[in-house]
Formats: C-alpha cells, sequence, structure tokens
C-alpha cells in the first residue's frame, strides 16, 4: 500500500479511494492500521 500511495504521489495524483469491502479484515481495524502506519508518511 505504501508504495502504491507513493508511485501515484510520484504521478502528480493527489486522491484515491481505498475500497476496503472485501479485504476480509475487520474494516474498522484495516482504517485504523492505515491511519496509524502509513497515511503519517503522506501527510503534507
Amino acid at each position: 500500500m505504501r508504495r502504491y500511495l507513493a508511485q501515484v504521489r510520484d504521478f502528480g495524483i493527489n486522491h484515491v479511494a481505498l475500497d476496503l469491502r472485501f479485504t476480509g479484515a475487520d474494516m474498522e481495524d484495516t482504517m485504523l492500521r492505515q491511519a496509524d502506519e502509513i497515511l503519517p508518511d503522506f501527510h503534507g
């Protein structure tokens, strides 16, 4: 996920949509994990 987001950022894309419905993981846990572990790398 981190590599994908870095690639789209490098292409000049500022917004992405993530479809978390079909991951098989708990959606709330997945969102919290993304917020804690991935998104801080892309702030600002």
